[in-house]
Parts: structure tokens; C-alpha cells; sequence
């Protein structure tokens, strides 16, 4: 698919788009009201792994106490459409009865992706 110079599409397709396999760390801006001041941080979706699956937020904008980037590692596992998605649901739902499907999976940009630790290999939950 790349041009063997590296100056084809394909390359660019290589750096524009994220893949199964790619791992990620994902940062957002937080709003932030500190005694009485309100700020902004910026936060990394981070899980602590070893047998906790829950995610967090880590700052990672104090300069006196630098983060854990390794506990923000995720590798993207697997990704489906949404509309594969809700089929998978609808059959898993039809097999064992009603409830509310979801699973591990998170609506991302018309995907749903399922994110795993890099350090424990365990995968991400969330608070239901």
C-alpha cells in the first residue's frame, strides 16, 4: 500500500487514522475550580491495572510531580461500527434475556473501541 519512497497516500493513511493494535494515550483540558480559582489541567485517562479495572483521570500538567505516563498506555484492542455493535448486542441480549448491553466497549467518533492496559493487559471498565 506505501510507496516504497514514502511519499505515497498510503503513508499518510499510516499517520492520519488509528488501527487495532496502535497504542494510544488519551489527554483532554479539565476544567479545575481551586480555591476559589478556576483553571484549566490537562488529565490522561489512566487505569491503575493489577486487577483494578476502573479508569481514572491522572493530571498530567503539574510541573513539580511528574505522571505516570505508563499507567496511561491503552492499546486499542478491537473496533467495531456502531451499527455491528448494536447487532452483537442485540443477539447477546436475545441469548440471555433482557438487560442493558454496553459490555466494555465506548462510542468513540461513530466506533465502538475496547481499550486494554498495556502494563496489565487487563481490560478497561467502567462504573455502570
Amino acid at each position: 500500500m506505501t510507496d516504497k519512497d514514502g511519499t505515497g497516500d498510503g503513508e499518510q493513511d499510516d499517520i492520519s487514522f488509528l488501527r487495532t493494535g496502535d497504542i494510544v494515550a488519551m489527554t483532554c483540558l479539565a476544567s479545575a475550580n481551586r480555591e476559589g480559582v478556576l483553571g484549566s489541567e490537562r488529565v490522561c485517562l489512566c487505569t491503575e491495572g493489577f486487577g483494578n479495572r476502573m479508569c481514572s483521570l491522572e493530571n498530567v500538567s503539574d510541573r513539580d510531580l511528574p505522571p505516570d505516563i505508563s499507567m496511561c498506555m491503552l492499546y486499542i484492542y478491537n473496533a467495531l461500527s456502531v451499527r455491528a455493535l448494536q447487532e452483537m448486542m442485540s443477539n447477546d441480549n436475545e441469548l440471555k434475556g433482557t438487560g442493558s448491553g454496553g459490555g466494555h466497549k465506548t462510542l468513540l467518533y461513530g466506533h465502538a473501541v475496547q481499550l486494554k492496559h498495556v502494563q496489565s493487559e487487563m481490560f478497561t471498565d467502567y462504573d455502570r
